[in-house]
């Protein structure tokens, strides 16, 4: 019984996910709005977002880690934090007169031209990979533990659910989905330190 409803919790999960995903998505009405939607995020969905793109799925598994290979495993995953409070601190306010351009590409072509725009695109491709495939690999693992799929369809399943929602909806549905996670990791949390 307990494992039925498990499952149920996880199908309703996911089903809420795509479904806010193509709600917000509905609102996109060209490729601005899509890539970096109205920026007008209040401050609790930009630590929302942030905390669920580098808290989430990259985490499954740190306790154990922290236990293989001590406390130097924690400042590891702790530079991560390190590295965004830098950005917010000393590179953001540097771009603010950049807010017209859609992507970092973009800025980096108007200073220093079209070979770096597509050097900066490679490396930004090679990074959301790491960031991707180790949420998926998470919801995969989620997926098989749960529904008792054979790994590569969970896998399967959980690219599926994030190719979806993001290519109907773009940022804004990534943000409000990221939302959902956050406040689910936060309800986890409590759970657990309760």
């Amino acid at each position: 019984m307990l494992m039925n409803l498990d499952s149920v919790i996880v199908v309703m999960y996911l089903l809420l996910t795509l479904y806010v995903g193509f709600k917000q998505g509905a609102t996109v009405k060209n490729l601005k709005e899509y890539s970096v939607a109205k920026i007008d995020y209040t401050t609790f969905a930009i630590v929302a977002t942030m905390s669920a793109t580098l808290i989430g799925g990259g985490t499954m598994g740190v306790a154990d880690k922290v236990y293989q290979y001590g406390i130097v495993y924690v400042l590891v995953v702790g530079g991560a934090a390190i590295n965004q409070i830098f950005i917010g601190q000393c590179i953001v306010p540097r771009i603010r007169n950049f807010k017209n351009f859609i992507s970092i590409g973009d800025l980096m072509k108007s200073l220093y031209g079209k070979d770096i725009q597509v050097i900066t695109g490679i490396c930004a491709a090679m990074v959301s990979m790491g960031f991707v495939s180790t949420q998926i690999s998470a919801i995969g693992e989620l997926i098989r533990q749960f529904l008792g799929f054979e790994k590569i369809v969970s896998v399967i399943i959980g690219y599926g659910l994030v190719i979806f929602y993001s290519a109907f909806g773009g940022m804004r549905s990534v943000v409000a989905t990221d939302i959902i996670q956050f406040m689910e990791s936060l309800t986890d949390a409590t759970i657990i330190n309760y």
